[in-house]
């Protein structure tokens, strides 16, 4: 097996198919692999994923700080809506640096699993195999290929043609920061005019943050600016976001516009598929998108270990996979146009009927996508 992209669920599928005893080689772009990254949300299904994968035991010593309760509140503190997630998850949901799980997926493959400077630019295939050709001008033969490499996927491309991914409508910044907060197990997410955005700690001394706003695509901005931008936005929140962004390196805020694509009808043609990002990229109101890239990579796995066969695999793979995914797509995008509305009527009407809705809806809503576990590799 071929696997293009040596992000999170390239790494994860590479050790699924070296758990099950199938070979797999990943191809990532990148020179070197490299620390990059804030925070990744992970929920219960991709915790029973990295566990049935194996990955390094250092990772799960790391001290995390489970959520305990999710809210959305108004920038001065006040409540809109809340519940609790502990007994939605059992503890098992929390944040953690990307770095640290990219290294413990990486630490766990064998030598020459993953070769670096490998940057894909054509795909073609036939009954027999795939053709690879690299930016390097090298090429290789494989017999399958599955793209992981996210949402400009080059396999994609591919497979299905170019097509532009939809814009949100918000563009976002992430860091971390030296900042404590008071409660360790609080997931809430503070919603103004134009702007939302949360703080979720990684450890007693550690938070990673994030804050959007909607603004049209494009406006891209140098680091100094970039902070000033989110500063202003967020001025005056109680919550712990001013403070973090404060505490970050204007340097080392990340900042990307959020993109999506429609459900595709299939991800697969012949002897190539796609996973994660390039098969389904999902804006992260949900912080579901790493997570789904993991639980693809198990299900994968096992489907390889259960037929020995490219067909029949794939096959199982969508069948297990394609509902669940499109779900998260759309259900992600929904809460990305009312989370962060611009109109001031319009956030006050919405306000008002989060108020008065049931916790317990949306509990069950969340619990719904988060509670999902991918099941045992064999």
């Amino acid at each position: 097996m071929h696997i293009i992209g040596g992000g999170i669920g390239g790494l994860s599928l590479a050790l699924a198919l070296h758990r099950v005893g199938v070979p797999a080689r990943v191809y990532e772009q990148a020179p070197t692999l490299e620390p990059v990254g804030a925070g990744i949300g992970l929920w219960p299904g991709a915790l029973q994923g990295l566990r049935t994968l194996g990955v390094a035991q250092w990772f799960w010593d790391l001290p995390v700080c489970p959520f305990r309760w999710a809210e959305t509140a108004t920038p001065d503190g006040r409540t809109i809506t809340g519940f609790d997630v502990s007994g939605i998850t059992g503890g098992q949901g929390y944040v953690v640096r990307r770095a640290d799980l990219h290294r413990a997926l990486y630490e766990q493959l064998p030598d020459g699993a993953v070769v670096t400077g490998k940057q894909l630019v054509g795909l073609a295939h036939d009954p027999d195999g795939v053709d690879l050709s690299f930016a390097d001008g090298s090429t290789e033969r494989a017999d399958t290929v599955v793209g992981a490499d996210g949402l400009r996927s080059v396999v994609r491309t591919a497979l299905v043609g170019a097509h532009d991914p939809r814009y949100s409508g918000e563009t976002a910044y992430r860091g971390i920061a030296a900042v404590a907060v008071e409660d360790l197990g609080m997931m809430r997410e503070t919603q103004g005019i134009g702007w939302r955005g949360a703080v979720h700690p990684l450890d007693a001394e550690h938070v990673y943050w994030w804050a959007a706003r909607r603004v049209p695509a494009g406006q891209m901005q140098d680091p100094h600016t970039r902070k000033q931008t989110v500063l202003g936005g967020v001025e005056g929140w109680v919550g712990g976001l001013p403070e973090a962004v404060t505490a970050t390196p204007a340097e080392a805020i990340l900042h990307n516009d959020l993109y999506d694509r429609d459900p595709l009808a299939t991800w697969t043609v012949g002897r190539v598929s796609l996973l994660g990002d390039a098969a389904h990229p999902t804006t992260p109101n949900l912080g579901l998108g790493g997570c789904m890239a993991i639980e693809d990579a198990v299900v994968l796995g096992r489907a390889w270990a259960q037929t020995g066969a490219y067909g029949p695999a794939f096959a199982q793979y969508e069948f297990e996979r394609h509902a669940r995914t499109a779900r998260v797509v759309r259900m992600s995008r929904l809460m990305g146009r009312t989370g962060s509305l611009t109109n001031p009527v319009a956030v006050k009407v919405w306000r008002s009927l989060n108020a008065v809705t049931p916790a317990r809806v949306a509990a069950s809503m969340l619990a719904r996508e988060v509670s999902y576990t991918p099941g045992p590799l064999d």
